[in-house]
């Protein structure tokens, strides 16, 4: 049995204030199912709570499959809730949840998919 196409998540990295650089984003790159970038691939990030009249971000892959999105919602560690989501948006994908940052310090998130 052989799943369906879809963008899979093969790369996740948490990067902790000392490695972010002050940043506080989720770092994409997507990948064809060759291993080459995969360019204008539209994501979507998504929080809970979000109000209806507020919309979630799309963020596009540039040439070299890359694209960033920036975090700005604190999650307490110890409630385990992480307020961010985030999928290729209009396809198949897994889907990345719980992120946010802790404590309200500045950390990063790197994500690779792959199509296959």
């Amino acid at each position: 049995m052989t799943s369906s196409p879809a963008w899979r998540l093969i790369v996740a990295k948490y990067q902790d204030e000392t490695e972010s650089g002050g940043n506080h984003h989720i770092y994409y790159k997507l990948l064809n199912a060759n291993g080459t970038p995969a360019a204008n691939v539209k994501l979507l990030v998504d929080w809970k709570g979000r109000w209806l009249w507020d919309q979630p971000a799309v963020v596009v892959t540039d040439n070299n499959g890359e694209t960033n999105s920036a975090l700005w919602s604190i999650l307490h560690p110890e409630l385990k809730d992480g307020p961010y989501f985030t999928f290729v948006k209009d396809q198949p994908s897994d889907k990345v949840s719980g992120m946010g940052l802790p404590v309200n310090r500045h950390v990063n998130f790197l994500l690779t998919f792959q199509y296959g």
